[in-house]
């Protein structure tokens, strides 16, 4: 699952509006649009580990290499 979220930061995103999220970070509307798509991916492996045990993915790396840890 790492490799595949290593380039998610450089990739297009429909989400977000065709942008990747290294660029929608760079304004207001687009930093609060990559958050709230990573607390859904967090949102969903905790729900994936309630219903099948094991360790939740850890997307720390991407909340750091986006320089959102303090809004985590």
């Amino acid at each position: 699952m790492r490799r595949h979220y290593e380039g998610w930061p450089d990739e297009p995103v429909p989400a977000l509006g065709g942008k990747t999220p290294k660029a929608a970070v760079r304004t207001k509307e687009g930093r609060q649009a990559v958050i709230e798509l990573l607390k859904e991916f967090e949102l969903h492996e905790a729900r994936k580990v309630l219903g099948e045990g094991g360790e939740p993915f850890d997307f720390g790396f991407l909340w750091k290499r986006l320089g959102l840890e303090k809004e985590r």
